[in-house]
C-alpha cells in the first residue's frame, strides 16, 4: 500500500526559572513559499518562534507515501518516479494546546521538484494556508 514515517519527540524543563529564549524548545517553522528538504524535520507553514516553550512539549510527524494515490494511478507518471505523500504534523505546548498541519505533496517530478499543498489548524480552527515549491527530498537528503 506504501510506506508510513513516524517521529515523536518530547520534553520537560523542570528548572526553568532563569531560562534565556535561547534556550527554550524550538520548533522549525517555515514562512517562505519554498518547502524543507525533509518533511520528517520541521512545520511546513508555522510561523518562526510562535510555538517556543520553556515548558513541556510534544512534537509528531507522520508520512505516508503511497505507492498508487491520485497522480501516481496514472501509470506513465508513476514510471517516471513520481512520489505522493500525505504528512500530519501535530505541536503541543503551554502556548498551543494543538497545532496541526495536514499536507499532501507531488514529490520527484522531473526528478528534481516538490509541490506540497499544506493547512495549518490551531486546537480545529483553520489557521493558514500554503502552497510550496521545493527541491524533491529523494535528490537531496538534509535533516
Amino acid at each position: 500500500m506504501g510506506d508510513i514515517s513516524v517521529r515523536t519527540e518530547g520534553g520537560y524543563f523542570f528548572n526553568n526559572r532563569r531560562m534565556d529564549f535561547m534556550d527554550f524548545a524550538h520548533f522549525m517553522g517555515n514562512e517562505t513559499v519554498f518547502t524543507r528538504y525533509s518533511q520528517m524535520s520541521g512545520y511546513s507553514i508555522a510561523p518562526f518562534y510562535q510555538f517556543s516553550t520553556d515548558r513541556e512539549y510534544l512534537s509528531t510527524y507522520i508520512n505516508y507515501e503511497f505507492r498508487q494515490f491520485l497522480f501516481t494511478n496514472i501509470t506513465a507518471l508513476r514510471l517516471t518516479g513520481v512520489k505522493e505523500n500525505i504528512n500530519i504534523n501535530h505541536l503541543i505546548t503551554p502556548s498551543v494546546n494543538n497545532y496541526t498541519e495536514v499536507s499532501y505533496s507531488v514529490d520527484n517530478i522531473f526528478r528534481f521538484f516538490r509541490i506540497d499543498v499544506t493547512t495549518a489548524f490551531i486546537d480545529g480552527q483553520y489557521a493558514d494556508f500554503r502552497i510550496q515549491l521545493g527541491i524533491t527530498s529523494q535528490f537531496l537528503q538534509i535533516d
